[in-house]
């Protein structure tokens, strides 16, 4: 198994067939928007937006399963949601930095 058991700094684990790092199932990753189950009430499989609800009831989405999930659970499209005040040691935060197309 990949993830060992527990968390890992970033980049410690073998990278995806994308060569991307700890995508799935190292921490829960904080989401910029709300998390509103009525966001994903309509969406269907074809849908490649995410809804995004402005913040303002303070439960927050959270996004790619953490390391005691099932692998079921451990993918980018598996949503979950906690108070914004949350904090432990299974949730984190991943850096985006856009990069303009050359």
């Amino acid at each position: 198994m990949n993830g060992e058991f527990h968390s890992h700094p970033v980049g410690q684990l073998l990278p995806n067939p994308f060569k991307l790092h700890d995508l799935h199932g190292n921490l829960w990753e904080w989401c910029q928007d709300d998390f509103d189950p009525r966001d994903y009430e309509s969406l269907t499989n074809s849908v490649t937006v995410d809804p995004t609800s402005p913040p303002s009831s303070g439960v927050r989405c959270m996004r790619g399963g953490v390391w005691d999930n099932t692998i079921r659970l451990c993918r980018s499209a598996h949503r979950g949601a906690n108070l914004a005040s949350t904090h432990n040691a299974s949730v984190g935060f991943r850096v985006v930095k856009t990069i303009p197309s050359p």
